[in-house]
């Protein structure tokens, strides 16, 4: 199948999602292919699940003294730190026609082969852990979040090529109950990165390693393409109308 592949630079968090909804409405009425993209983020941000409660999920005082931007996404699950060096960033947006089996779990399965395969070309040993992680020697390297609408389906996620743990837990808040539920001492036990883990890869090779698993695992067959301009404009619009409002962001 023909799918489109963007390549995208830095932005701000409020645009980075702002542009995966825009997308993800294009794809849902068949205005836009399937389409992959790959980000990264500038300042480094905060990314809250549509459901959390902003208070129990992040420092905002540390947020502020550190610079680090806080954004609401559309997607469920947990907080996750987007570093502004050490990440790659994909979205998949998708048909849920496209799915080989449209049940939640399974989806996450098959679009998390993509993101475990570029990993073990690197020579890592990853393995997609239920429900939407990607982990490498028992630690999670890679996290992910989904919505659909309208038919549509839209899958974002991380994967870790270095983190400053530091910077990350002093603006993200664990629950103490997750942390004997995982048996840790700290929260930075269960996460680990690429480098950590003794391979050193640039984000610009980590990017191709992904486009090609993506194409292996999809069955894809990409075009490199920007966004329209109708996805530009509704781009703008939610960054300045949905996700950089306070309103949003602490809606919960």
């Amino acid at each position: 199948m023909k799918w489109r592949l963007v390549r995208d630079g830095e932005a701000a968090a409020a645009l980075n999602m702002g542009v995966d909804e825009a997308i993800l409405d294009a794809v849902s009425v068949k205005s836009s292919r399937p389409t992959l993209r790959l980000y990264s983020w500038n300042p480094s941000a905060v990314s809250l699940g549509r459901f959390q409660a902003i208070d129990d999920s992040v420092d905002l005082g540390a947020c502020r003294r550190e610079g680090v931007d806080v954004v609401r996404r559309i997607s469920g699950g947990g907080s996750v730190f987007h570093g502004r060096k050490g990440e790659v960033t994909y979205s998949v947006a998708l048909r849920e026609e496209h799915l080989p089996a449209r049940d939640v779990v399974s989806s996450f399965e098959y679009l998390l082969g993509g993101v475990a395969g570029a990993i073990r070309a690197t020579g890592l040993q990853a393995e997609v852990s239920p429900i939407n992680d990607v982990v490498v020697n028992g630690r999670k390297i890679g996290g992910s979040a989904q919505v659909r609408r309208n038919g549509g389906v839209l899958q974002h996620g991380t994967v870790l090529l270095d983190l400053d743990k530091a910077l990350a837990f002093r603006v993200l808040k664990v629950p103490s109950l997750k942390m004997e539920q995982r048996l840790l001492v700290k929260p930075e036990d269960r996460v680990t990165s690429i480098n950590a883990e003794g391979v050193h890869v640039t984000p610009a090779r980590f990017r191709r390693l992904l486009e090609r698993s993506f194409a292996k695992a999809l069955d894809a067959e990409f075009g490199e393409s920007g966004l329209t301009e109708a996805e530009l404009r509704a781009s703008r619009e939610y960054a300045l109308k949905r996700y950089s409002q306070a309103a949003w962001t602490e809606s919960r």
